[in-house]
């Protein structure tokens, strides 16, 4: 049994955290790059545990005093769901041949052209970072789909910045050993 949890346990982080498509196709020129459909459709599912606890709640109501624990359900399960729906619904990080920009459900959006980026980075904490020679980055997730496809833009966009090689090698290292994972399961 405990075998069982272990390859499911194993199989959903793969499938959830795992670099998303290999490409992107352009359209009339740009390149768009959102987070993996099964982030997406994951989040869209977890509203339903807010909407089960209501119709609980209705079907067999809580008890004298315990009514607030059914709202304070409700209230977390949509604290947590609403700001990260937000993001993963709305984040977009759209390339062409100008530059690189990102629209946020947080921010104003953010546009660098490629003569004005000073460095692209990878970082544990905020993930791809396209820094400008001046005013904010671009953020961009691993967990987008894509990333070969934005190691091959920034190869050929910039090629003159040191760590260039690095990024593009490191991107595509990461959606290596992705398949190679699944391709033994």
């Amino acid at each position: 049994m405990a075998y069982v949890a272990a390859t499911l346990f194993m199989w959903a982080v793969v499938f959830f955290f795992a670099p998303g498509k290999r490409r992107v196709r352009a359209v009339d020129g740009q390149l768009v790059l959102l987070y993996k459909p099964v982030f997406r459709w994951a989040m869209r599912l977890s509203w339903l545990f807010p909407l089960v606890i209501a119709i609980i709640a209705m079907i067999d109501p809580p008890n004298k005093g315990e009514g607030w624990i059914v709202f304070a359900l409700i209230g977390g399960f949509t604290a947590i769901a609403l700001p990260t729906t937000m993001e993963l619904e709305r984040r977009r990080i759209v390339v062409d041949a100008k530059g690189i920009s990102q629209q946020s459900a947080w921010s104003a959006p953010v546009s660098i052209a490629w003569p004005d980026v000073r460095e692209v980075k990878v970082s544990l904490t905020h993930g791809i970072v396209v820094s400008p020679k001046r005013g904010r980055p671009v953020l961009i997730s691993p967990y987008i789909d894509g990333v070969v496809t934005l190691a091959d833009v920034f190869e050929e966009n910039l090629p003159a910045l040191k760590s260039t090689a690095g990024v593009v090698k490191n991107l595509r290292e990461m959606h290596e050993r992705y398949m190679r994972n699944t391709e033994r399961h």
